[in-house]
Formats: C-alpha cells, sequence, structure tokens
C-alpha cells in the first residue's frame, strides 16, 4: 500500500507546484485596468489582450478592443437632455441609432431585441450583421444602455466569420460598461 502511494503523493506535489506557478502567471494576465471616459465618470473592464485603440470613431467616449484578434468595442455617450426629436424613449433611441449604424451597409439582418441588465440600469440589446462598404461582412453587438442623464451606445463587433467565437468575451466587455461605478 505504502508503495503506491508514494508515486502518488508525488504526483499531488507536482501538480501542486504547476497549479501554483501557473496561477501566479494567470493573475499577471488577468484584467487590464479600466479605461475611462466622460471625465471618469465611464468605465470598461478588459480581458487580457484589450486595450485602449486611439483611431476608432472618434465621437466615442471609450474606444478598445483586442488588435490581434480583431475585435473592438466603443461607447458613445448622449446626454438625454441634449437627445433630439422623439428619442426621448430606450426603444426609440435604440431603433435611431441602430438605423444610423446600418443606413451605409447592405444585406442588413438584426437579431434581438434582448432586455438586458448592464450594472444597475436597463439595457436593449441587438446583433446586427451585414456587408460594410468596404465589402467586408461584419456583426455587431449593440447595446443601448439607459442611465438617469445618459443613453450610452456601446458598440461591439468582428468580422461576421469571426464573430461566433467571439460573442462571449464582447457581451462580457458591453455588460462591463458603468457610470459612476454602477
Amino acid at each position: 500500500m505504502k508503495q503506491r502511494l508514494v508515486p502518488a503523493l508525488v504526483g499531488l506535489a507536482l501538480l501542486g507546484m504547476a497549479l501554483s506557478v501557473g496561477l501566479s502567471y494567470f493573475r499577471g494576465k488577468g484584467p487590464n485596468p479600466m479605461p475611462s471616459g466622460l471625465d471618469g465618470r465611464l468605465t470598461v473592464t478588459l480581458p487580457p489582450n484589450w486595450s485602449t485603440v486611439d483611431s476608432l470613431n472618434p465621437l466615442a467616449n471609450l474606444k478598445v478592443g483586442d488588435s490581434e484578434a480583431d475585435i473592438y468595442l466603443i461607447v458613445v455617450s448622449e446626454k438625454k437632455s441634449e437627445v433630439q426629436g422623439d428619442n426621448h424613449t430606450l426603444q426609440k433611441y435604440s431603433q435611431n441609432a441602430r438605423a444610423r449604424l446600418t443606413a451605409s451597409m447592405s444585406g442588413v439582418r438584426q437579431g434581438g431585441p434582448w432586455w438586458v441588465s448592464v450594472g444597475q440600469h436597463r439595457a436593449l440589446r441587438y446583433e446586427i450583421y451585414g456587408t460594410a462598404q468596404d465589402g467586408m461582412k461584419v456583426t455587431y453587438l449593440h447595446t443601448i444602455v439607459e442611465t438617469p442623464e445618459y443613453f450610452h451606445q456601446v458598440v461591439g463587433w468582428a468580422e461576421a466569420s469571426n464573430y461566433p467565437k467571439h460573442r462571449g468575451v464582447i457581451r462580457d466587455v458591453a455588460d462591463s460598461v458603468r457610470e459612476d461605478g454602477r
């Protein structure tokens, strides 16, 4: 019995050391510091390999992505007091924002809507599929988050062929958007 126990204990000790080293390495690769926008009021938590991407939409308050995987997310915030026309409901604001996003696309299809919570705020989400002006097939995860003062348009995307494998991480980043920590 003791002869069988010694190799098992040595194996467990080696496994423990390997896990310890692996966990130390993984902790070093944890979420990046939170980029912020709106003078620090708006934050997002990023997974490893994601960072700020300044070359994205100049109107965006937050611009992040994983350039190696070619997946990105922006947040464009608009004060509700400055919203023009009949866009004062979450549904109408979402409808008009999606119309602006898809105006130059062809073959547009949309999935949704899904009512979700982002932080403590209600949000309306769609997936939008289509072909951009440059001919690239793209899929967007489009979420409008309503807070007492703002509508935040959270748009994540990837090339359509890569979107299914990155859907979860794009959704997780979109769901991590916070205004004033809420």
